[in-house]
């Protein structure tokens, strides 16, 4: 009987960690279904009513595009584990294994530069805000916190995370689920 009980709670534990998976995959649709929308909102507001002379502009309008993309990636993933999970069909069917890590590649290259934005729209408020060489360098606040230098930065931005993640593309074996 030792054994029947065991095996009983093995059943009930294997259970309770499906339905937290699955709990966990709709949950998960259901807040990157609820930020694409929002992306979305703040897509069409940024580019239609914001000023355009201003940096913070070119950081919003390129965090919006860079949030938008990783939240559609992010869905898409968790729509095809769901997909797999209860009816053993894949959204991602792809039978090359170079699209596969592309998909990979392109998913660290959208995260990191979201973050990275975000980094350079911090430094342009702080610069443009606190003005910390107004003393020395008068100005330098006007020169630096521009629509051109931002999208400059960005571009950069771009490059270096493009550069950062190629390894992704040689040394890490990925499989199509």
């Amino acid at each position: 009987t030792r054994g029947n009980g065991e095996k009983k709670m093995l059943r009930l534990l294997k259970k309770e960690a499906e339905t937290i998976y699955i709990s966990n995959l709709k949950g998960t649709l259901c807040f990157t279904a609820i930020g694409i929308i929002g992306n979305i909102v703040c897509f069409f507001v940024v580019y239609r009513f914001s000023l355009p002379q201003h940096s913070f502009v070119e950081y919003l309008r390129a965090l919006t595009m860079f949030d938008l993309i990783s939240l559609v990636f992010e869905f898409v993933d968790s729509l095809n584990d769901l997909f797999h999970y209860q009816f053993q069909k894949n959204v991602l069917t792809v039978p090359s294994s170079i699209v596969c890590k592309c998909w990979e590649y392109l998913q660290h290259v959208v995260i990191l530069l979201a973050c990275w934005i975000m980094v350079g729209l911090t430094f342009d408020r702080l610069i443009l805000v606190c003005d910390p060489w107004s003393k020395k360098w008068p100005n330098l606040s006007r020169r630096i916190c521009n629509c051109q230098t931002a999208r400059l930065i960005i571009k950069v931005l771009i490059l270096i995370s493009l550069i950062i993640n190629i390894p992704h593309l040689f040394y890490q074996q990925w499989v199509c689920r």
